[in-house]
């Protein structure tokens, strides 16, 4: 690989592949790419549960479930936030075994852990203190909650963020692709507890199932695709190797169905000859399509074990057609030789990988993250790693989605009426308001979202909170009935910087129609300000809706207004031509120093703490 590189000077990484007929045969290359320089990427549509984060996460579930559950304590007494050395698990396995003890138990009996190294005790009664403290927030919380508070409490998540090379971004697109998982589930139930996500995935397992990986190729760092010839379908590279090509492996063997269906009952022509021939042979055609530029095909005879491997007969077919075979081997012959070779220094990303990373559109929200800490906007803009939910954007969110709802049944109604009155069929219009009070409430209890709630306290006192603060805001509703002309408009605003541009992109709240412009209207929740206690921190996010309005949505604002729905107060402004050129040279500005920070930044440039 690094030959052909030099050699191709105009080649990157992502030129090269090495396509295997199963994702095992995948896996041994991979083992020796780690040993190398090359930077890779392995790409697999499943065995997401198999990778290291996600069985780590896996396995506390599974001792918060079960204290005896052995598997479980051994990994994560191996794991990168307790990395309990082989030597020390063995003496603790060895005394457990003696007493006639779980493992986990062992680890709770003062005169079996006294005998450790000292560190060795810290770091056990780390693990103790972890599963007291989630198995009691297991009982009460969602899984999310469960595996967050562990991911931070354990400071897995720091760990995750100092791994400032291409396994530790994979690692983190891994955690991500979970806590997705995660997210899903808890929204497809009403039981969102760990114990029944567990549930779930031993279900899935059990099945055959081993988790759904999404990976693209054509975003990340710049790295070696690894995959199978079926991941490869539809995809081109400038270099591909296809590996494997030994007797077994490529083709593999023909397994038949357990219970196989007449053939009187087969609609279908059955393909004349071996079918299951044909269908390898038609993989080998599909993988070798592959290439653009160079195609290699490689066989060894040694891939471990006792026996020699034969040469596919693919290969022994393609030498008539002008197909040159080289052995390569080392002075035993032994490809796995290779394996024990020391392991260098890992691949340090690039400034072209880090540009990959980074964000292609920008928000309010993004922006306004890097400037309070651009260590924290690094973990979760770029490495995507799952941050801690907070209970007032959980309130927040409940009541936007509350009043976007409220309107939009207004509007519907609306149109039917107006439908219906001039149809003939509807009829006269009434005074009674389109949604009643209790309606919009009924919306409140459907829309809210009880997540990151530190206790069930708080939680009862933010709803009846947002309760109270939407009959204010219907009294209020009730004394002019707007209708409003667009609501959650999202936009797509170029900022331009000379010859580069950027894109911001955003949702406005509520436009209301205003005289011969629109009021641009962003509700807030928490305490109320006035024109006065007004910063100008706090005007940049309409400032940006106002400039996005104008020139994206071609709308002529005449009024900029934060409604504060606890209190029920407005306050109203609106920018000048001077202002908008301020909040676009900041934005632009900011996004220049994003572009300009040295990623990947350690957990040492933190600014927030």
């Amino acid at each position: 690989l690094i030959e052909l590189k030099e050699q191709d000077t105009a080649a990157s990484w992502n030129d090269f592949a090495i396509l295997a007929r199963t994702n095992d045969g995948a896996g041994q290359f991979v083992q020796g790419l780690r040993q190398t320089n090359v930077p890779f990427q392995v790409v697999a549509s499943r065995g997401l549960y198999s990778k290291d984060v996600v069985a780590d996460i896996l396995a506390y579930l599974r001792l918060l479930d079960d204290y005896h559950e052995i598997s479980a304590v051994y990994r994560l007494l191996q794991s990168p936030v307790l990395h309990v050395a082989p030597q020390h698990i063995a003496e603790l396995a060895h005394a457990a075994k003696r007493k006639g003890y779980s493992l986990y138990a062992a680890i709770r009996q003062p005169e079996i852990v006294g005998k450790l190294d000292g560190a060795v005790q810290q770091q056990l009664q780390q693990l103790l203190n972890w599963v007291s403290k989630h198995a009691a927030l297991a009982r009460a919380a969602t899984v999310g909650q469960v595996v967050m508070a562990f991911l931070q409490d354990s400071g897995y998540l720091q760990w995750l963020s100092s791994q400032e090379n291409m396994a530790g971004i994979q690692t983190a697109s891994y955690l991500n692709q979970f806590y997705k998982k995660i997210t899903e589930f808890e929204k497809s139930t009403t039981l969102a507890t760990a114990k029944d996500f567990l549930e779930l995935i031993e279900l899935e397992l059990e099945a055959g199932e081993s988790g759904t990986l999404v990976q693209s190729v054509d975003e990340g760092p710049e790295a070696v695709k690894v995959m199978t010839v079926h991941a490869a379908k539809g995809l081109e590279f400038g270099h591909v190797f296809i590996v494997n090509l030994v007797d077994r492996r490529f083709p593999t063997d023909d397994r038949s169905d357990p219970i196989g269906l007449p053939e009187a009952l087969i609609k279908e022509q059955l393909p004349e000859g071996d079918a299951h021939l044909q269908e390898e042979r038609r993989l080998l055609y599909v993988a070798m399509t592959r290439a653009k530029r160079g195609l290699y095909l490689t066989s060894a005879a040694d891939y471990g074990g006792s026996r020699r491997k034969k040469l596919s007969r693919f290969l022994l077919e393609l030498q008539p057609l002008g197909l040159s075979l080289q052995s390569v081997a080392d002075e035993t012959g032994a490809i796995s030789r290779i394996y024990q070779l020391e392991k260098p220094d890992a691949h340090v990303m690039t400034p072209e990988e880090i540009e990959r990373l980074l964000p292609k559109k920008f928000s309010f929200t993004q922006l306004k993250a890097f400037q309070a800490c651009p260590y924290h906007y690094w973990l979760e803009y770029v490495l995507r790693i799952p941050q801690p939910g907070k209970h007032f954007f959980s309130f927040g969110t409940s009541m936007h989605a509350t009043l976007q709802q409220f309107f939009e049944t207004l509007q519907l109604r609306a149109s039917v009426a107006q439908q219906e009155l001039f149809g003939g069929k509807g009829a006269a219009p009434t005074h009674e308001p389109a949604v009643a009070l209790k309606e919009l409430l009924e919306l409140y209890e459907r829309q809210w979202i009880d997540d990151w709630y530190p206790d069930r306290e708080k939680h009862d006192e933010y709803k009846q909170n947002g309760a109270a603060a939407l009959k204010l805001f219907y009294a209020q509703y009730l004394k002019s009935r707007p209708v409003p002309k667009f609501l959650e408009q999202p936009f797509n605003l170029p900022l331009h910087d000379g010859q580069q541009t950027y894109e911001l992109v955003g949702k406005i709240d509520r436009i209301d129609p205003l005289n011969s412009g629109v009021e641009i209207i962003d509700y807030k929740t928490g305490q109320g300000k006035t024109e006065k206690t007004l910063s100008p921190e706090d005007r940049q996010q309409l400032l940006i809706y106002q400039l996005a309005a104008s020139r994206v949505l071609r709308l002529q604002v005449e009024r900029l207004t934060y409604y504060y729905l606890e209190t029920g107060e407005r306050v109203h402004f609106l920018g000048t031509q001077s202002d908008l050129e301020k909040i676009e040279e900041k934005l632009v500005a900011t996004i220049r120093k994003i572009r300009a920070t040295p990623f990947p930044l350690p957990a040492t440039a933190c600014t927030c703490r």
